[in-house]
């Protein structure tokens, strides 16, 4: 499967230029029981797992703070918090279930696809040259 890189308007800190970043943004959906929602994640080959918004894990139903309590941070080091629920993810008709973490503090416009489940399941390939993302299914 090739997704496209998809592109985001950003603005940097602290002299607040903006510019046009490409990112491996790739559409999927997320389902517990019937509740399937369409959502878009990153797929992140520096995150051990995946972390979504907390409102997708509330439209789904779920009562995110009774999950796992899970402390995260990411690259500027700020701790946040999220709770960890085993959920379906279906990526163009690839569905298999994985854990994510529903983060009530994430503040970019899409989610993170990180390492576990979502590597194990799949081959996956950055062409950042050429603008694309490839996911394999591992045999």
């Amino acid at each position: 499967m090739r997704f496209p890189y998809k592109r985001f308007v950003v603005q940097s800190r602290p002299r607040g230029l903006t510019s046009a970043v490409s990112r491996p943004v790739i559409p999927i959906h997320v389902s517990v029981g019937q509740q399937r929602i369409a959502y878009e994640a990153l797929v992140d080959s520096g995150a051990d797992y995946s972390i979504f918004h907390a409102q997708i894990g509330e439209a789904l139903g779920l009562d995110i703070r009774r999950g796992s309590r899970v402390t995260f941070a990411g690259v500027g080091g700020v701790a946040q918090e999220g709770f960890r629920h085993r959920i379906e993810l279906d990526i163009q008709q690839q569905r298999f279930a994985s854990h994510v973490v529903f983060a009530p503090g994430l503040k970019i416009p899409y989610g993170i696809l990180g390492q576990e489940d979502l590597f194990e399941r799949f081959v996956i390939v950055f062409d950042h040259k050429h603008g694309w993302l490839d996911l394999k299914p591992r045999p």
